[in-house]
């Protein structure tokens, strides 16, 4: 967004709210004495002409992300879906979800979207020490798309760092179903080969897309979702899988194990007791609790085993990450031993709801299986990954990286029948791959497949996670990629924030990108830059990542890991200012500050006032969240605006506003270029320079419907003189700057240009105290405050 004066974003607004009253209300052209520039843009308001709204390609909303933005961001895009963008742009409003939504509004073209208001709805909003995370969930007509969800992070400074997401392009299909919902679940229980099968819940009806999850380009169609208890072989409790059956004819089209699916995520009520493990004994089928002759709980080896292993996990999550339990908030966790005949396996779905057997030895009593476990319950109350094909593997990886870090002693993910090695994937039981190339690709996944091979394609995240997670020097076998280990402690906390931002449908690669972008917001406070590039060449040594200019000493790199887009600077993410220590938007012609204010009246009794809620960064490169407030007769606007400052100077463009009547709704974004305020070095007299900002407001109300009104401002400035100026706040000795100033306005289509000549007056130690605009309006100050450094 571009810097605006307030009076001609007043001009704009009343204007707008003019077009919003009745019709009675409205100035038509030639109306007491309007300047020829307002007669047009009044009676273009009022009787807008049809005007094409044609959204962006997904290819032109990119090249105007990267007009906005200043540089190409890293986009990934799979069956021309948008999967992940990190766009660093600064949010539209300090409202975390108001922002997001903002983002999808404005780069609508992206995504293929239409009524964002309808087809995106809010899921989870979730606060973290680094930013913001806002989750939706997709639907169309009403219906839930499966798997369609987004994930906007927003950082600590107010940036869209990246977003991933899996959501369907607006697209028209048949909504009326061709078989009930009883037909669908007898086709259902054929296809899962269980006669018995019962079905877990009423089915519903749901919008189905392929390409959401990266399996094929086939159209999107209308399902019963069906949920069954399928009899497991072995002996095994009966496993919960979902059913999408196609709702026209009752064809399968996909099957997924529903208890490490998004689609089940269970919150129970009851709080974690001193008790958390409960075990059984396995008789003629039914599950009854072994007592004594007094109706006590027998001891057994296996149970305790179980319930300090459970504690042992539990603990870590609590004390390293702060979560407390699967769901973070301390839900019950029951788990359940000796389950089934020699049963040789293990399950926990998202509810906690944990179950293993006594094949080849009780599963139960192994840290590492019940760590694995009790993650994949973890990983369902957050990403909720699905059970299939990549997702599925990095679910897989997940659970086998926290097992990892609750046991320490190896890098094994050991079990009675086996292991799996993180440090080596090839040499473990699965002889899982440790590189991209070698992933194995399926075109259904389905059980016969394992669901897409997630245990053994989960060796390659699982190669990118030990060589960042161990301490030493590790060259991957076949990339011959070298990477310098960070050490758990570090590597933890980057990956289980990770966790916490990525969509239903992750890929590999989407999730290699989320992993990089994650680690720069541990930038510098918690590791260096340098140390975030190991993280970088992890994923390019297992085929995840293509080199990434941070980390190739190239001189000129757009990314900017978590700070503000404009003008890359080397320094890493900016850390909260100390307030006795200067930064780089305090200037001595314009002291920014946290806590200082600025008020103004002008010429016509409208009054502003301007307040630094906070500066991040040091004398190098900093950002300014600073808030204002216009008042007048007939407005009452607030703003937010994030300045950038570096070694070029001050820019200042805003970033949202609000305060509109009811009804009306505004949008707003746009471009700057150049300099509001250059540097101390470079502000001599004589000196001249440059500032274009673009202001753009997509504006609707039940009134008008919808329009886009701009003002395009370029100016030239020139530092002219000292001069004595007297303002109502008292008599300054000031910095004269002239400039002038050609602005381009555009209300639904319609223009106009007009030029003219501008003054500021710019005091010491306490910023711009006049403002002169055509030698006829001003502003002036009336009242500052600025903080001691």
């Amino acid at each position: 967004m571009r810097r605006n004066k307030p009076w001609l974003i007043g001009l704009l607004i009343v204007l707008v709210l003019a077009a919003c009253s009745s019709s009675e209300e409205t100035e038509q052209p030639g109306s007491a004495e309007p300047t020829p520039e307002m007669t047009e843009l009044t009676s273009t308001i009022a009787a807008p002409e049809e005007e094409s709204t044609d959204s962006l390609s997904q290819e032109e909303a990119y090249d105007q992300l990267s007009e906005d933005v200043g540089f190409e961001p890293e986009f990934i895009v799979d069956m021309g879906i948008a999967r992940f963008i990190a766009p660093y742009l600064p949010a539209s409003s300090g409202d975390p979800e108001a922002a997001a939504r903002s983002f999808f509004e404005a780069y609508a073209g992206l995504y293929g979207l239409e009524a964002i208001d309808q087809s995106l709805q809010l899921s989870q909003l979730q606060e973290l020490d680094s930013g913001s995370l806002v989750r939706f969930q997709q639907y169309l007509d009403h219906l839930p798309v499966y798997a369609g969800q987004a994930v906007v992070s927003i950082s600590s400074d107010n940036l869209i760092a990246f977003v991933n997401s899996a959501l369907l392009p607006t697209t028209s299909i048949s909504m009326e179903p061709g078989i009930d919902s009883q037909a669908a679940v007898q086709s259902a229980v054929e296809s899962s080969g269980d006669a018995a099968a019962q079905k877990a819940r009423e089915p519903q009806l749901m919008v189905f897309s392929p390409r959401v999850l990266a399996i094929d380009e086939t159209a999107a169609s209308l399902v019963w979702e069906v949920g069954l208890l399928v009899a497991e072989e072995g002996g095994g409790p009966a496993v919960l899988i979902q059913y999408l059956v196609d709702a026209a004819n009752g064809d399968i089209l996909l099957e997924v194990p529903e208890h490490l699916s998004a689609e089940n995520w269970v919150v129970s009520s009851s709080q974690n007791g001193d008790e958390i493990v409960k075990w059984y004994e396995m008789s003629a089928g039914e599950l009854s609790v072994e007592v004594d002759g007094s109706g006590q709980r027998l001891a057994d080896e296996e149970g305790a085993a179980a319930q300090n292993n459970m504690d042992a996990t539990w603990d870590y999550f609590f004390n390293t990450h702060n979560w407390d339990g699967h769901d973070n908030n301390g839900g019950k966790c029951n788990i359940t031993v000796h389950v089934g005949t020699d049963w040789e396996n293990a399950t926990c779905g998202a509810d906690c709801d944990c179950k293993f057997g006594d094949g080849v030895g009780g599963w139960a009593a192994f840290l590492d299986v019940l760590a694995h476990e009790f993650t994949h319950a973890v990983v369902g109350q957050t990403a909720g990954l699905n059970y299939l094909y990549q997702s599925g593997a990095i679910n897989e990886h997940y659970a086998d990286f926290f097992a990892a870090m609750v046991e320490t002693s190896d890098w094994l993910n050991s079990n009675p029948k086996g292991f799996r090695n993180l440090s080596d994937p090839p040499n473990g039981s699965y002889e899982s791959p440790d590189h991209y190339d070698e992933m194995i690709r399926v075109d259904i996944p389905a059980r016969g497949n394992d669901y897409g091979w997630v245990h053994f394609n989960s060796g390659i995240p699982n190669k990118a996670a030990f060589m960042v997670a161990d301490t030493g020097l590790n060259t991957h076998p076949d990339s011959g990629i070298e990477v310098q280990g960070l050490g758990r402690s570090i590597s933890e906390q980057i990956w289980f924030n990770t966790l916490l931002g990525l969509g239903s449908s992750t890929s590999l690669v989407q999730w290699a990108s989320s992993t990089v972008g994650t680690t720069y917001r541990f930038v510098p406070d918690a590791i260096s830059e340098e140390q975030a590039c190991e993280v970088q060449y992890a994923m390019q040594a297992v085929g995840l990542r293509e080199p990434d200019c941070r980390c190739n000493d190239e001189a000129e790199c757009p990314l900017t890991g978590g700070r503000s887009q404009i003008d890359a600077e080397e320094e890493s993410s900016p850390s909260p200012v100390d307030p006795l220590v200067g930064n780089a938007c305090d200037h001595p012609y314009l002291p920014v500050r946290p806590g200082s204010r600025w008020s103004y009246v002008d010429g016509e009794g409208n009054s502003s006032e301007y307040t630094v809620r906070e500066v991040t960064g040091d004398e190098n490169f900093a950002t300014a969240i600073v808030d204002s407030m216009i008042v007048g007769s007939e407005m009452s606007l607030s703003m937010t605006h994030t300045w950038s400052c570096d070694e070029d100077g001050i820019r200042a463009p805003i970033t949202s506003i609000g305060g509109f009547p009811g009804g009306v709704e505004a949008v707003v974004f746009g471009e700057e270029e150049g300099i509001l305020l250059p540097s101390p070095e470079n502000l001599r007299l004589g000196e001249q320079w440059n500032y274009n900002t673009l202001f753009v407001m997509d504006i609707s109300s039940p009134e008008i419907g919808s329009m886009e009104v701009s003002n395009d401002r370029r100016e030239t400035y020139t530092a002219e003189t000292m001069r004595s100026v007297s303002v109502p706040v008292g008599d300054f000795e000031a910095l004269e700057i002239s400039g002038s100033y050609t602005v381009t306005t555009e209300i639904a289509g319609f223009s106009n240009v007009f030029t003219g000549t501008e003054t500021l007056w710019f005091a010491e130690g306490v910023g711009l105290i006049k403002d002169s605009q055509d030698g006829e309006y001003f502003i002036e100050l009336v009242d500052y405050f600025i903080p001691e450094r």
